[in-house]
């Protein structure tokens, strides 16, 4: 089950936007099944240099992705 989704903090208070990825740069609610995805897809986006978190809107677990 997707329980994971992405914060991306970019360096402005109040500027965190959910990302997904569909292909291309579409920000949507999509949702992640491990932190491991969102790991992968962080090293290869152009938001990659900002830092991402991922929260399971289901444990309300929050990590820091790498």
């Amino acid at each position: 089950m997707n329980e994971w989704v992405v914060i991306v903090d970019m360096d402005q208070p109040g500027n965190r936007m959910a990302v997904a990825m569909s292909g291309d740069d579409d920000f949507s609610c999509a949702t992640f099944e491990f932190v491991e995805e969102i790991s992968e897809l962080k090293k290869r986006h152009h938001l990659g240099v900002f830092v991402w978190w991922a929260l399971n809107f289901v444990t309300g677990a929050v990590v820091e992705v790498y």
